[in-house]
């Protein structure tokens, strides 16, 4: 994201917070600052859970400006993540090395939730955005893809579906996902790289508040969202095709900038006093008291499996290309991972790196990071890769790794 005061459009470089400290999640802890009106998760592993042969593949994909290029490289992936993720064969030397699913769920989702009632900002619109809605429809098809798939895949509504022995191979899959991924660049500069896929899979409350569904983990509680929304996760006329009771989840996100989910969007209005006076680039990091915390997305995600082990989070953000894979603790001890204001221009940030392709930058992806270390302590399985790198084979390599390890042969 990149702007002016007045102009969100091209090039505006947003901040998220750098003040909550990375450290072991204590998820049983509860509502400790407000803003997770959610139950707190207590995770207790236990033994690992059997074998299945179902994933459901979630991909977050960041549509602000400037990011056409990782849609890009990152769907050029698609035809071996899906193969690898279909076959269990990771290296493909035509052994197995871990348990193929049979049935695959892909899904897309994307950056922008809106910017509730604030006006005035361009490229965000008001009320909700996207919402955490599941896309199915190519805003820019390239050669060889269809405007829509949904009539395609109409047995699974705004989910790409692949069954062993059905009707699509899992390439045939792989070039419609691909076509959906390429999402453009025109979503709000604002992101919400975490609140979208919480937001997509979350599920409705029962009248006492407890989960509708016999499969979450115990202690879950559904989140509330902008407006007293709930989530999408069960509703069957937009996301609720995706999610099964016994899948591997897998939470990919591609992004350049961090998250700045927030429940006060006028932390972003041009009109109101109380956030008067900073630039709006730099408003989610001078006001990162107003900023979801991180645990509400570990709860949130660890609270739809029954066992740690059955989630995989694999961000694909700003971390220079050097740490990818490292541990989230040490990739966020590093200095370029750190929030430093550019001194030759006070109103932006200085880049966590600079993109292989087009030499734009990214940001440093610390709430993502966080995350990882967060779910990565409670037994999920995650990796942290570079939106900077050349291609995305490396991370694709990463992310069948974790895989691997939660679908053991």
């Amino acid at each position: 994201m990149r702007s002016s005061a007045t102009s969100i459009g091209w090039g505006l470089l947003i901040v998220a917070s750098a003040c909550q400290a990375p450290g072991a999640i204590e998820l049983d802890a509860g509502d400790v600052d407000g803003h997770l009106d959610a139950g707190a998760v207590r995770v207790d592993a236990g033994p690992p859970p059997p074998p299945t042969d179902q994933v459901d593949l979630l991909l977050m994909i960041d549509d602000s400006s400037e990011t056409f290029q990782a849609q890009r490289a990152f769907a050029a992936q698609l035809p071996r993540l899906l193969s690898a993720i279909t076959t269990g064969d990771r290296d493909g030397d035509g052994t197995p090395d871990f348990f193929a699913a049979r049935s695959l769920h892909v899904a897309i989702v994307d950056s922008d939730m809106g910017l509730g009632d604030v006006p005035g900002i361009v490229t965000c619109g008001s009320a909700f955005g996207d919402d955490g809605l599941m896309q199915i429809r190519a805003r820019t098809p390239l050669t060889g893809c269809a405007s829509d798939y949904a009539s395609t895949y109409a047995a699974t509504p705004n989910v790409f579906a692949f069954e062993a022995g059905g009707p699509r191979t899992a390439t045939q899959v792989a070039s419609d996902v691909g076509c959906v991924t390429t999402l453009g660049t025109g979503g709000c500069g604002f992101e919400f790289e975490l609140e979208a896929p919480l937001k997509a899979l979350s599920l409705t409350p029962t009248a006492t508040g407890d989960s509708p569904v016999s499969w979450t983990h115990p202690g879950y509680h559904p989140p509330t969202f902008y407006g007293g929304t709930f989530g999408h996760g069960d509703d069957p006329a937009t996301n609720g095709a995706f999610l099964r009771a016994d899948s591997v989840l897998v939470l990919v996100t591609v992004n350049d900038e961090d998250d700045c989910s927030t429940p006060n969007p006028h932390i972003f209005s041009l009109d109101d006093p109380s956030f008067d006076g900073v630039e709006l680039n730099l408003r989610c990091h001078a006001f990162a008291d107003q900023l979801y915390p991180v645990r509400r997305y570990a709860d949130g995600f660890l609270g739809l499996r029954a066992h740690p082990g059955r989630l995989v989070y694999a961000p694909i953000t700003g971390v220079p290309p050097a740490l990818a894979g490292a541990s989230p603790t040490s990739i966020l001890a590093d200095p370029d991972m750190q929030f430093r204001v550019n001194p030759s221009m006070p109103n932006q940030i200085l880049p966590a790196c600079v993109l292989a392709v087009g030499g734009g930058i990214a940001l440093p992806g610390i709430r993502m990071t966080q995350l990882a270390q967060q779910l990565d302590a409670a037994g999920a399985h995650t990796t942290v890769q570079s939106v900077c790198s050349a291609d995305f084979g490396s991370a694709t390599d990463a992310i069948l790794a974790q895989l691997a390890d939660a679908l053991p042969l």
